[in-house]
């Protein structure tokens, strides 16, 4: 039983270091967005991130503006430069509406 124990220690520290480390073998990092722009007529979704850094998501599906995700990126094999990076995975986390209690974002 304590082996047991020991195993399922060992692998979730692993997945959690891997998975939100960015393990330098995987060259994926994370990064949280906000949801600033949806272009239905190209099905994409426009993200910001901290540093007003713009990046795009096929498949609107059911993002809102001003949806809150926490993507994993993938840096190209280009690790000093995030001009080429690209979103692996974005999972939404709460709209600011919902969490400010307004209708709508005010300024």
């Amino acid at each position: 039983m304590k082996t047991i124990k020991v195993l399922v220690a060992i692998v979730t520290t692993f997945g959690i270091l891997c998975g939100f480390a960015a393990c330098a073998w995987a060259e994926q990092y994370p990064r949280v967005f906000i949801v600033n722009d949806l272009n239905y007529n190209n099905d994409v979704v426009v993200f910001s991130d901290v540093n007003n850094e713009l990046w795009t998501w096929n498949g609107i599906e059911d993002w809102q503006l001003f949806d809150v995700a926490a993507a994993i990126m993938d840096d190209n094999d280009t690790p000093n430069n995030i001009y080429d990076d690209v979103i692996v995975k974005a999972y939404y986390q709460f709209n600011m509406n919902n969490y400010l209690g307004y209708d709508e974002v005010r300024d």
